[in-house]
């Protein structure tokens, strides 16, 4: 598979469907809200923005479940990868909303999301924000952190994350994954991804 940052993996992780079964996605949403009391986060100030697309029925469910706001992120077109591409984006297109939802000033604001590979697509949604904070002429809006179902970043997705002040959580891990579907993959299947995985 060619993933949304352009690598080749040899997997790829599908977590869109979620919201089709309910119990598993509540549980999903009680993961998270338990990771967001731990680190301290509530409704007082803070916001959750779902990053378009499947982080935003995850946003979603976990907002209703903690009572806290939410806002997410507007899909953009494949293009689009960078700042100056949103601002040449807005010129063509005119000034559409980058996040909807309510925006205000000293907001701190955690990402959701199904996946992180790299940091492109979070560094994307961060950047859609704090533009969208400059056109409301909104101060001291942040992002804090990011929250996903399944951390398979690499070494330098990870880098990235922590240097640029952002905490990252997850529910679980590839490693782990491949540990619990080792049964379901055939010998030739676990080798590969196992050395792929080693490889990043």
């Amino acid at each position: 598979w060619t993933l949304a940052n352009g690598s080749w993996s040899p997997f790829y992780i599908n977590l869109r469907p979620l919201a089709s079964f309910p119990d598993l996605f509540a549980c999903i949403a009680n993961a998270f809200c338990k990771m967001l009391k731990e680190d301290g986060i509530s409704a007082a100030g803070s916001k959750l923005v779902g990053i378009a697309t499947a982080g935003i029925p995850i946003a979603s469910a976990v907002g209703l479940k903690c009572k806290m706001p939410m806002l997410y992120t507007r899909k953009l077109p494949d293009e689009v990868t960078r700042l100056s591409d949103i601002s040449a984006y807005l010129k063509h297109h005119g000034q559409h909303s980058l996040v909807e939802g309510a925006l205000s000033e000293n907001d701190k604001l955690y990402l959701f999301d199904d996946v992180v590979t790299s940091f492109a697509s979070k560094k994307l949604a961060i950047e859609q924000v704090k533009y969208q904070a400059k056109l409301l002429g909104l101060r001291n809006v942040s992002v804090k952190g990011i929250y996903v179902v399944i951390d398979r970043s690499n070494t330098e997705a990870r880098e990235q994350i922590k240097k640029s002040g952002l905490s990252l959580r997850s529910i679980t891990n590839i490693d782990t994954m491949l540990d619990v579907l080792s049964d379901r993959l055939s010998k030739e299947e676990f080798t590969q991804i196992n050395n792929y995985l080693a490889s990043t």
